[in-house]
């Protein structure tokens, strides 16, 4: 185990679940569990000011060079969310950059004694001083989940394959994705959430729409989500009882029109796909194909997400809904939306009244 051959340790990654559990098994690998009363010492990192800062530092590096109890074999300082190595304004604070080279050389200059450090931080700067001079003497490992939408979904779904399996259950593809959409990436969520889902099926193993409706709870992007696919869905009722609950929980009413206003256009690019016979739809799936040298281009360069990398269940998916509307309906919406935002920013129309009416004309 590189606990061994290591005093220094260096876990960052804004993916937290994973990250915990790593750092939780190698707090049990230095420090058994126990002699971690006395062998065991976490200082927490979070921050928010120079001072909060400063003094979580001082704090660390006191727990550093204090020897360890004379009962306990080793000693590890888990310097614990360290937050403010990823705040650019406090990491670049002179004050707080003076501060943390006592944490190196108090490793270097042997201060530090038998004792080590695990230092764990949702994100830092590779390029500041602190980050090459701490990392060049510890062992670094990263939990970062990945900056682009369709690797974020491509990694949120292996996940919850993975838990699934972990729990003996399966799930139709469907229910996948509905967990995927409530949940996104987030590994800690997942897990809970599937942990959920075992102890609600019981003998049974295999996980339904229903299923994850019952139990899945839904963040409030979820929930914006589940209000583009009534639009889509063209359900006018659902969308309403979604809308209003989203407005009664402090959701604003022109994110919300920034929100359909994306449904729309992702809308209006299946629609025109496969008007043009760019995207086959066969049943439930879809699929595209090749396009004309010109859109091919604009399909790599244009869009932050490229719509072919999509999953074949969210392309199905969102075909599906495109057939709901023909393409002079959807600019029709697009005209909606944009009267219905000047209308919130404008009049003095109840902002839930300028919403609703503008679902009722949008899919009448």
């Amino acid at each position: 185990m590189a606990a061994g051959k290591k005093k220094a340790f260096l876990f960052v990654g804004n993916d937290e679940h994973p990250l915990s559990l790593a750092a939780r098994e190698l707090v049990n690998v230095c420090v058994p569990p126990a002699d971690q009363a006395f062998g065991l010492d976490i200082i927490e990192g979070r921050a928010e000011s120079v001072d909060a800062a400063l003094e979580t530092i001082k704090r660390c590096y006191q727990a550093l060079v204090t020897p360890a109890f004379l009962m306990t074999g080793s000693k590890l300082v888990w310097w614990r969310s360290v937050t403010f190595l990823d705040d650019v304004k406090l990491a670049a604070n002179e004050e707080i950059k003076e501060a943390l080279k006592d944490i190196v050389s108090a490793l270097e200059e042997g201060r530090a004694g038998e004792t080590m450090l695990l230092v764990t931080t949702p994100g830092m700067d590779k390029r500041s001083a602190f980050y090459k001079q701490f990392s060049a003497r510890a062992e670094v490992r990263e939990f970062m989940l990945p900056d682009k939408a369709y690797l974020v979904e491509r990694v949120g779904r292996e996940k919850i394959g993975a838990m699934l399996r972990e729990k003996g259950l399966s799930a139709e593809p469907a229910a996948v994705q509905m967990i995927l959409d409530r949940l996104g990436a987030d590994s800690r969520l997942i897990a809970m959430e599937i942990e959920k889902l075992s102890l609600y099926l019981g003998e049974t193993k295999r996980v339904t729409v229903k299923d994850v409706e019952a139990v899945v709870s839904s963040t409030l992007t979820s929930v914006m989500w589940d209000l583009q696919d009534a639009l889509g869905e063209r359900k006018l009722a659902k969308a309403v009882e979604i809308l209003r609950e989203m407005l009664a929980d402090g959701e604003s009413a022109i994110g919300v029109v920034v929100s359909l206003s994306n449904r729309l256009r992702d809308l209006l690019l299946y629609r025109e796909g496969m008007d043009q016979g760019w995207l086959h739809v066969r049943g439930e799936s879809a699929e595209w194909g090749s396009l004309p040298g010109e859109v091919d281009a604009l399909f790599s360069s244009a869009f932050k997400r490229d719509p072919r990398t999509a999953h074949p269940f969210v392309v199905g998916r969102m075909a599906k809904q495109a057939r709901n509307y023909t393409a002079a309906v959807l600019r029709r919406n697009q005209a909606i939306l944009t009267d219905s935002y000047e209308a919130l920013v404008s009049s003095r129309v109840p902002q839930g009244t300028v919403l609703e009416l503008m679902l009722v004309r949008m899919m009448s």
